[in-house]
This record gives structure tokens, sequence and C-alpha cells, in this order.
């Protein structure tokens, strides 16, 4: 069995700090924001929701998720139980492939960035993808079984493929299995597909 999972906002639990950090370089920039109802899923994979809501031009954009994102990204904890839930998925036969939107456009080298934040952590993985924009494409191609993700259009266009798609939100939606922490995915993989 092959789990894909997302690392940003579903390892970690940086959406909120990703917000306020956009909105505080905004207001640096002196960019006048109207509303602050963001949806914080990206369907693009590509920082456009940042561009969007925060009216960044692709430089500002640029400097956003390449210096001020990628910190707030490497100082990140895991949330909790996730190390050790993966860990224990590991040991009993599941691989683990970690797939992240983090890309060369945006970051200079986002595989070791990656790669050295889930050492640091101490969190198993049996390969890394980055520059993934569509998860359901790379899913495919390494026949994954199951995403889990933070981003419902993610997890929708996954479905789309037949691919079971698990959803760590505090937000519920229909005909998407939605958990709030790593604990209850554990059950949830442990209860569907028992050993």
């Amino acid at each position: 069995m092959t789990l894909g999972i997302d690392i940003d906002g579903t390892i970690t639990d940086i959406n909120g700090l990703l917000f306020e950090a956009a909105e505080n370089y905004a207001k640096s920039l002196n960019k006048k924001i109207s509303d602050n109802n963001l949806d914080i899923n990206d369907p693009y994979n590509n920082g456009e929701i940042y561009k969007t809501h925060f009216k960044f031009n692709y430089e500002e954009l640029k400097y956003f998720l390449s210096h001020i994102q990628e910190e707030i990204q490497n100082e990140a904890k895991p949330r909790p139980y996730a190390r050790e839930m993966i860990e224990r998925l590991h040991h009993e036969g599941y691989k683990i492939i970690f797939i992240t939107a983090r890309d060369s456009e945006f970051h200079e080298n986002p595989f070791k960035q990656t790669k050295t934040w889930l050492e640091k952590n101490k969190i198993y993985f049996d390969e890394l993808i980055v520059n993934a924009r569509n998860k359901s494409k790379i899913c495919l191609d390494k026949k994954v079984d199951i995403l889990i993700e933070d981003n419902i259009y993610n997890c929708l266009d996954a479905s789309k493929n037949n691919i079971t798609s698990l959803l760590i939100s505090h937000q519920k939606y229909p005909n998407i299995e939605t958990f709030s922490d790593w604990k209850d995915i554990y059950n949830y993989l442990k209860k569907v597909i028992p050993n």
C-alpha cells in the first residue's frame, strides 16, 4: 500500500502563519486588502491565491514564496503525532511518498530544502517528489493508493481519478474523509485497511 502525503498544512500546520505573514508583507508594500476572508486552499498549487488576494505582482509573489514562506516552512514543527504515525505506518508495510508543490520556480532548491526538513525532524520517507503542481498525475504515475492532503482541490481531483483521498482539515466536505489529526488518520487506515 502506497501513501502519497503532502507536507505544508498536512505534516505541518502553517497555513495560518502563512496568511498572517502574507498580510504583513502586503501591508509593508502598502497594498489595499479588501477582504480577509481567504480560502487558503490554492487550486493550482502555484501561489496564485496569494497573488490574487494580496494583489502581489509576480516579483512580490516570488519574494514572498522564496523568502518569507520558505523561512516559515524551514522553522515549522510537525503536527502532533505526524512523525510517530508515519513511522508506525512505515513499519507496518506502507510505502511513504511525500508529494509537495514546493517548486523550482519559487524555491532555489526545493528538494534539498524539503529533504533537510524531513531529516531534521526525523520523519521517515521512501521517496520525495517536489514540483508537484498536478498531484493526481503524480499519484497515478507512482501508483499511490491513498493521498493525504490539506487542500480540498487536490483531494477532489485525486478522487476523480479513483485515488482515495484523506483531508486533514477542521472543515468537513461531502464525499471526502476528513480528519483533524494524525492519530485519527492512522486509526482510520487501520480500520479500513487492516493488516
